[in-house]
């Protein structure tokens, strides 16, 4: 059996660093498995009942734009750069991702899981869009269960020269 990531904020402002990596990790580990788990279990749903399904990137998605969000609103996005300092291989980044919370949290949530070998579950195309599409929502202020939605909307492979033009979606008040 998986059990589900937290659906509360574990994280408090007053936490040590070595207890918000634990918890980060602890936490990003049940969002790996039930990630895997779900991919797993739609491969052997049929055609009707898998397009009834939430799909398990939108899942694992929305779950990881959570967990970052609440490390960032309790002050401990800094332990991001020291779990990317763990992952101890060229992770393929061209560019510098120390300001970019959500791409540190995917390089150090995912690289290590790999479907074949050498193959990550998230390449760096990937990693790039998903943390620029995290930010981007972060920034419209929207909530964890609207993040699918708001990313798919905004278009996914826009979003980076969105963000680098300062522009914001229709509807949505200047923070």
């Amino acid at each position: 059996m998986i059990i589900d990531p937290s659906d509360k904020n574990l994280f408090r402002r007053k936490q040590s660093p070595t207890a918000a990596k634990r918890i980060f990790r602890e936490q990003a580990d049940l969002i790996h498995q039930g990630w895997v788990k779900r991919l797993r279990e739609l491969e052997r749903l049929g055609g009707d009942q898998s397009t009834l399904a939430e799909h398990p990137d939108d899942w694992m998605q929305r779950h990881t734009y959570r967990l970052v969000k609440w490390l960032i609103a309790r002050g401990h996005q800094g332990i991001l750069a020291a779990l990317v300092d763990e992952v101890e291989t060229r992770h393929g980044s061209r560019n510098d991702i120390s300001d970019q919370p959500f791409k540190q949290a995917l390089l150090a949530m995912f690289w290590g899981y790999e479907r074949r070998p050498g193959e990550p579950l998230l390449d760096r195309r990937r990693r790039s869009e998903l943390g620029d599409a995290m930010a981007y929502a972060r920034l419209h202020g929207v909530q964890s269960k609207h993040f699918c939605g708001f990313a798919k909307q905004a278009g996914l492979k826009r979003i980076a020269a969105k963000l680098k033009a300062g522009h914001r979606e229709p509807g949505f008040k200047v923070a």
